[in-house]
């Protein structure tokens, strides 16, 4: 038979068969569909508790999302392989992890901690996107593009104070007990600027060592100086509840308010908070009460439980910072350190287990990139021993009160 007298449908039929032989022997699976790895680097002071809350919370989603067939991005689907590294919050540690995470594990995307100080110009040199808290103003730099501050520690505090100032206009005095650390001079002055706006002042300052346990000769001094309302922060649950404490064997009758956010749980092992937290103030997210108050922090939930067998009451704020790479991973359809830069500083939301958050520019550090963290606060108080909401201000209407009060210059 001449060759030039086969038919198209045979040779049609002849190729059908030769793919149909391929698709049986790989089992139906080619590359273009088979899962990949996508290296996530994490460094925190998982010393602390606060960090190591974090690192928990974050392998745990990460543990969840990849039981439940993984990370789709675009048409690529990816297991998520978490990479931490203790900071032990100390600088040098810190910068030698996240040089590791770099330059040897190769990953291209990194969630970081207050360190970031000293090693910010290694992801932002070499291309990897790096989420971190901090509230060092060190990532707003309007010449970085590829560092961001996903957090809420410059976020939440305005919002809540600018809430209390309109709700209780009669307090105007505030005795504060900060963290004796970057972090807890960062809040002091903040707060002083802060205050500054809202026509409020400081009764008193005192700084302390963060793994203080006695606040005696300090609650003194801060019961002379008369303040009308009391607030702590920084300290974590430990060294917050035992200011209060001490505060209130002082003699202290006024009210708290912890804008930083308060785990009762977690209080609860400490002090007696219908004492405690008798007539507080306070923020709390959406994880800390019981049950969780949203979907997500309940998924949260669900995920450290079937990790660590139990719920410890953990306070893992700063895993926002997960919620918020998935969300601009997905929302750029691919792993392209660039596209995912620029969906983060272009305006993205998301939803995340303390509140739903967005991403919001600074005008007061020159810088128009939406590069900083903003979300829900809660508001609650404690009556009769149990925890009570007394407001709910979403992330919009949040952005809306640091605009009104021009907390970060004027947005235009």
């Amino acid at each position: 038979m001449d060759v030039r007298s086969i038919s198209l449908s045979s040779v049609f039929k002849v190729a059908a068969g030769i793919v149909l032989f391929v698709f049986l022997v790989t089992g139906f699976d080619t590359p273009a569909t088979a899962q990949a790895t996508l290296k996530v680097g994490f460094v925190a002071n998982m010393t602390g508790p606060l960090g190591r809350d974090y690192q928990k919370m974050v392998e745990a989603l990460a543990a969840q999302l990849n039981l439940k067939g993984g990370l789709q991005v675009g048409s690529q689907n990816y297991k998520v392989e978490v990479l931490s590294y203790d900071s032990k919050n100390n600088a040098e540690t810190g910068r030698a992890a996240v040089e590791r995470l770099v330059f040897q594990d190769k990953v291209k995307f990194l969630l970081g901690d207050g360190t970031v100080d000293a090693w910010y110009q290694v992801p932002e040199s070499n291309k990897v996107v790096a989420i971190v808290y901090t509230p060092s103003p060190v990532c707003l730099n309007p010449k970085l593009k590829y560092v961001f501050q996903g957090s809420p520690l410059n976020t939440q505090g305005p919002v809540a104070w600018c809430w209390f100032a309109k709700a209780h206009p009669e307090l105007k005095t505030v005795g504060g007990f900060h963290t004796d650390n970057i972090q807890g001079h960062a809040d002091a002055k903040a707060l002083e600027k802060l205050f500054n706006i809202l026509g409020l002042k400081y009764a008193d300052a005192i700084f302390y060592p963060p793994d203080t346990t006695d606040f005696s000769a300090m609650a003194t001094r801060m019961k002379n100086a008369n303040p009308q309302v009391f607030t702590c922060t920084g300290g974590g649950a430990v060294q917050d509840s035992l200011a209060v404490k001490f505060m209130r064997e002082a003699g202290y009758t006024g009210p708290l308010f912890h804008y930083r956010g308060i785990v009762p749980g977690q209080w609860a092992k400490i002090v007696d908070i219908s004492a405690a937290l008798k007539g507080a103030i306070f923020t709390m997210s959406d994880l800390d009460f019981d049950p969780p108050a949203s979907p997500t922090a309940r998924e949260a939930k669900e995920a450290y439980v079937a990790k660590y067998g139990t719920w410890d009451n953990p306070s893992p704020p700063f895993a926002v910072s997960w919620y918020l790479l998935k969300a601009a991973l997905e929302t750029a359809k691919t792993t392209d350190v660039d596209n995912v830069a620029a969906v983060i500083s272009g305006g993205i939301k998301f939803d995340t287990l303390l509140a739903p958050g967005m991403m919001i520019s600074r005008p007061d550090m020159n810088n128009p990139r939406t590069i900083d963290g903003l979300y829900g606060t809660t508001i609650a108080t404690v009556e009769g021993g149990k925890v009570k909401v007394v407001d709910r201000i979403s992330q919009e209407e949040g952005f809306e009160l640091i605009k009104k009060y021009r907390i970060f210059g004027t947005y235009k």
